[in-house]
């Protein structure tokens, strides 16, 4: 039983090559001063799709300009108009 099992998986375009995923999460400067640039690089090194919050505290422009082989998901909230 020498095998070597693959895990790669494809979800929405993006190319895994284990199931793992980083939730979006925001504020990553709270535990870090380099924030969800140091996630992404990491995420980016190891081939993990990573959701960036739409509260994180680097811009996703600015994560894909300093890591553009990164697979990236935006993590949207819809909220409701209250001003209505």
């Amino acid at each position: 039983l020498n095998k070597k099992i693959f895990y790669q998986t494809s979800v929405c375009s993006s190319i895994m090559n284990d199931f793992l995923f980083i939730s979006p999460f925001g504020v990553h400067k709270m535990a870090h001063p380099a924030g969800e640039a140091a996630t992404v690089a990491a995420a980016a090194h190891e081939r993990i799709v990573m959701g960036v919050s739409q509260h994180s505290t680097v811009s996703i422009t600015k994560l894909r300009a300093a890591h553009p082989q990164a697979d990236l998901w935006y993590q949207l909230y819809i909220l409701r108009d209250r001003h209505r």
